[in-house]
């Protein structure tokens, strides 16, 4: 379990806020406010000009659920990044 010592991030609020920003906080805004996510990605690939940002929205469209994985693979990635190990009682390091 060393490897996991080695590439674990450095403890920073920017390291956590990125975890917030990039993994937890886009899936809360997905459960809380699915249709209208979807309504806003739909009018964009409506009024796009070019047929290829037309498609990148309507695949934003389709993308705009809740994803249990990436939500529980953010609040794994804080756990981690909070953890701190102790040693048992007894024992020093």
């Amino acid at each position: 379990m060393k490897i996991l010592d080695v590439i674990r991030p450095g403890k920073s609020w920017l390291a956590f806020l990125g975890i917030v920003a990039f993994f937890i906080a886009p899936e809360i805004a997905a459960l809380v406010w699915p249709e209208e996510i979807r309504s806003y990605f739909h009018r964009l690939s409506l009024k796009a000009n070019d047929p290829l940002l037309a498609k990148a929205y309507a695949q934003l469209e389709s993308l705009a659920d809740f994803s249990w994985i990436n939500f529980l693979l953010g609040m794994g990635f804080a756990l981690w990044f909070l953890y701190e190990k102790f040693p048992p009682k007894g024992r020093e390091s």
